[in-house]
């Protein structure tokens, strides 16, 4: 509807400048409070498994339960 009318207004007032752009608003800084999760759990002791097929499962068991281990404190 609007547009409608726009389009006769411009066909009638060839002129006429078109309307200003709507203003961008600014961002605003992300303020965090707390830490990531990331960092809760890496500060808990938790390692990141990068796992192939030569590794120990007595290492894949010992980084599981580590891993559970700190979930379970962080919950």
């Amino acid at each position: 509807m609007m547009s409608n009318w726009y389009t006769e207004y411009i066909r009638a007032n060839p002129n006429a400048q078109p309307p200003p752009p709507p203003p961008i608003p600014q961002p605003t800084p992300i303020v965090r409070r707390e830490r990531s999760p990331i960092d809760k759990i890496r500060k808990q002791g938790a390692e990141e498994f990068r796992a192939s097929k030569d590794d120990d499962l007595e290492r894949a068991k010992f980084w599981l339960e580590n891993t559970i281990r700190v979930f379970d404190e962080l919950s």
